[in-house]
């Protein structure tokens, strides 16, 4: 479970970042009313996270580096929010927060942006998510032994597109840029590289994702739709750059009027560019993730209102025990539109 502020490796936070760019939802996010819209969604989360970038004070010190780091948990409140205006035509519309289709892949950015109509069903999306400080953390020097680890801010800003149902078919493009950067990077210090090898652990860079999906069924309720995507990292240091090939599924069930399900689920490949001077070989990863929604509308008949149940499972696998990391969290709202 991602804390606050969020604690995780680069890649892992930037994938996360554009993770929204390759997500599958319904058709018709505009809403059919023109004027202000706004919906708060509060509630709780519970996690446990196993990772050697998590920063929590349990994993600061870590005795060597062949292990995945210490198993941390915690509670936390979950507040999350988008204000949204609709023009008259109800073809355009702006919004501010964070949107449904990023909470169903658990993505909480913040974004600000625009959707544009322009089909019956077809849409044009353009966001932008800003450097947030102290939003996310990492560690100077994840690879410091024996000592306590220091924090340090690790910022990222970006934007995204995505072209829904083109020319009103089932077929969907995305793209998606970010940019990250650390305040403190130190990689590989205190491990006594010299400035030549520090310089290939360098994680600042850019990171693109492309994505393609297409919805083969909707009937009764139920949609199914797969992805393909592609991720590049383009860092500053060669052994942080790869290349990342993702395959995703997103069923969602609606019934009985008042009940919406979500499952995503996601395998995703990074081969890495460069040989990494701390292990003397080239990292190799695996990441599976499964995301889980439960939605039930109009609690106690409360117009307006919804209540949510969200569970989240994410582990990775590399050939380099370090980078292996595990991730489990829940979250349980209530939602109200205003």
């Amino acid at each position: 479970m991602k804390k606050s502020p969020q604690a995780v490796s680069i890649a892992a936070a930037i994938t996360t970042l554009l993770g929204a760019v390759s997500h599958a939802n319904a058709t018709g996010y505009i809403d059919d009313e023109a004027g202000f819209g706004f919906e708060l969604l509060l509630g709780a989360t519970v996690g446990q996270q196993q990772s050697q970038f998590d920063t929590d004070d349990d994993n600061a010190t870590t005795a060597d580096l062949n292990n995945s780091g210490n198993k941390s948990s915690g509670v936390g409140p979950a507040v999350l929010g988008e204000l949204n205006y609709t023009f008259a035509n109800r073809k355009t519309q702006i919004f501010l927060g964070q949107q449904d289709e990023n909470i169903v892949r658990g993505q909480d950015q913040i974004e600000l942006g625009i959707t544009q109509m322009v089909g019956e069903y077809s849409e044009l999306e353009l966001a932008y998510f800003p450097r947030i400080p102290g939003f996310s953390e990492t560690w100077q020097d994840p690879y410091l032994t024996g000592s306590a680890r220091q924090k340090t801010d690790a910022d990222s800003s970006g934007f995204r597109m995505a072209w829904r149902y083109i020319f009103d078919t089932p077929v969907t493009l995305r793209y998606g840029f970010a940019k990250a950067d650390i305040e403190n990077e130190r990689s590989g210090v205190a491990f006594g590289l010299d400035a030549a090898e520090q310089q290939l652990m360098q994680r600042d860079g850019s990171y693109h994702r492309l994505a393609a999906e297409v919805m083969v069924y909707d009937e009764g309720g139920l949609m199914i739709t797969p992805q393909l995507t592609y991720t590049k990292a383009d860092t500053d240091g060669d052994a942080m750059a790869f290349d990342g090939y993702g395959v995703g599924l997103e069923t969602t069930y609606s019934f009985a009027e008042r009940h919406f399900t979500s499952l995503f689920m996601n395998y995703a490949k990074r081969d890495y560019k460069g040989r990494n001077p701390i292990f003397s070989q080239t990292q190799d990863d695996d990441d599976v993730g499964i995301n889980a929604i439960y939605g039930y509308m109009r609690p106690f008949d409360f117009d307006n209102s919804s209540l949510y149940v969200m569970a989240s499972y994410e582990k990775g696998s590399s050939n380099i025990s370090f980078y292996e990391s595990k991730s489990l969290g829940v979250l349980v709202g209530v939602a109200y539109e205003f």
